[in-house]
């Protein structure tokens, strides 16, 4: 039998691990491999001005500002990209020309449970990225059983850091719709 003392312990970074950084800016691509729902979502809405929130980004000065409006911007959206994350106790900022909001939330703890919950009680249709093990979490089950549909990436995504691009992420991410109404609650990209 093997001495617990002296056995090397496995560990594997998860979410839910008090080390796992929050710190991963959503790389260009992921914005890229949306923009097709997104030009559906405008059109089948008929939406003359699409604004796109997003209410919680990377604070390191990360990117995702930057490469949001480079993608969706010629398409005519206009972007807000303001972090609200300090209002998520019962004051909602009003944002009412917001007709879609798109972020990665934080992954840490409880703040898949909090965004989505917050992201629900708007209204507003939004497209979240989140790993997929959140569809197995306990708490997030009933948060997600209604209205989900999920755009699943072909493979992982390689998020940036404030050391440059990863190799791939630690985890394997899909967006996360809600309000959407896309045809199919399952869209495998290629």
């Amino acid at each position: 039998m093997n001495d617990p003392m002296t056995t090397k312990k496995i560990h594997k970074k998860s979410s839910y691990d008090p080390h796992y950084s929050d710190n991963w800016n959503t790389p260009r691509s992921a914005y890229e491999n949306i923009l097709p729902f997104v030009e559906k979502y405008q059109t089948d809405h008929m939406l003359e001005k699409l604004v796109i929130w997003d209410p919680f980004f990377n604070g390191d000065g990360g990117t995702a500002s930057e490469y949001m409006r480079d993608v969706f911007g010629p398409i005519g959206a206009t972007i807000i990209h303001e972090n609200v994350w300090v209002d998520l106790n019962g004051r909602i900022p009003e944002f009412q020309a917001t007709n879609l909001i798109i972020t990665n939330p934080p992954y840490s703890k409880k703040n898949k449970p909090d965004t989505t919950r917050w992201m629900k009680e708007l209204g507003v249709p939004f497209m979240s990225l989140m790993p997929l093990e959140t569809t197995m979490l306990k708490c997030m089950r009933p948060l997600l059983k209604d209205d989900l549909q999920l755009i699943i990436p072909n493979g992982r995504l390689c998020f940036e850091t404030k050391d440059g691009p990863t190799r791939s992420a630690p985890l394997g991410t899909s967006w996360f719709c809600f309000k959407m109404n896309f045809q199919n609650d399952l869209n495998f990209l290629t």
